[in-house]
């Protein structure tokens, strides 16, 4: 076995293969997630290092990963899992269960924090690439079931967006491929759909399409819309009882979201499952109409480039 005292740069060795560079983030629930050097590669991954009680956690993810098989260009690119020795450098040896992913630059919700607003083209582009996604996930019968800005990465030079944290997700379909109903409290706080909070059996499409809603509003103005999605809370039942314009008066007093904007979010965070807008009809919507005119895209896509280019990030966060 390598000594990792006498390899630079490190904080240790998983599976005597994975050279620990840098610790990205130690605030997940179920995992700690390390920048690391795949030295039979030389390629730079992300491992995804499990705690000891998040076996669930891992097989789940793990099980979902190999079962797209990289064939979802929205998804992050899964290379390696597994079980091997960690060694950390002043602490005992370990075996983790672990996952090794393509690195992206950062989240979504990392660059939305360093900026007081986005301009409408990056905010509009983003949910444009999102929304594409969810639609790729539901074709093959999945529920992402946590849609989150911290769940969306900027990969590459151009920003491509993907969806990760797929420990969640779930198939919609059984063994005859026939849509069925799922059931549990998955998700976070203020991107529930009401029928999970209720206890209830949900719609796969449906709750994915209520937490890309709440997603949205929080891109847009950098807050949630409301605590949970419940009748009681003080803002929530107001889409409940479709008093509309007193929602948009409660949440946007500097009316920063434009009538189509509105009319769009207030769709997807329906109460009731089936009176929630579809994806097609979100890709038909209003809003996003402006993508069906030639270069449009491509235009959208460059501003947000532009913009995301020009947000910096302290070395040593």
């Amino acid at each position: 076995m390598e000594d990792i005292s006498k390899t630079e740069n490190n904080l240790g060795i998983l599976n005597d293969r994975y050279l620990l560079i840098e610790l990205i983030c130690d605030s997940s629930s179920s995992a700690e997630i390390y920048k690391v050097l795949d030295k039979n590669t030389g390629q730079i991954r992300v491992a995804k290092i499990f705690y000891e009680n998040n076996t669930k956690e891992f097989e789940d993810e793990n099980k979902i990963l190999k079962s797209f098989d990289n064939k979802i260009p929205g998804v992050i690119a899964f290379f390696d899992s597994g079980e091997g020795l960690l060694y950390l450098k002043g602490k005992e040896k370990e075996v983790k269960k672990y996952i090794i992913l393509e690195l992206a630059k950062r989240s979504v919700l990392d660059y939305r924090v360093e900026v007081d607003k986005f301009s409408e083209e990056t905010y509009k582009y983003i949910f444009y690439q999102y929304i594409l996604i969810i639609k790729e996930l539901h074709k093959r019968g999945i529920s992402h079931r946590d849609i989150k800005l911290e769940n969306m990465l900027f990969t590459g030079d151009d920003y491509t967006l993907k969806f990760c944290d797929l420990g969640l997700s779930a198939s919609f379909l059984d063994d005859s491929n026939k849509k069925k109903k799922l059931e549990g409290l998955n998700g976070s706080p203020h991107h529930y759909a009401p029928e999970i909070l209720e206890n209830k059996e949900y719609d796969g499409e449906k709750i994915d399409i209520f937490s890309a809603g709440a997603t949205l509003f929080s891109l847009v103005k950098k807050e949630f819309a409301f605590l949970d999605a419940r009748i009681n809370d003080n803002i929530y039942r107001l889409i409940y009882n479709k008093y509309y314009k007193s929602f948009w008066r409660k949440v946007d007093e500097k009316n920063i979201f434009s009538p189509e904007l509105k009319d769009l979010i207030v769709k997807m965070l329906a109460y009731k499952p089936d009176k929630r807008i579809t994806l097609d009809e979100i890709l038909d919507s209003d809003y996003l109409k402006v993508f069906k005119k030639k270069g449009k895209l491509e235009e959208y896509k460059n501003k947000m480039i532009k913009e995301l280019n020009a947000i910096t990030f302290e070395k040593n966060e």
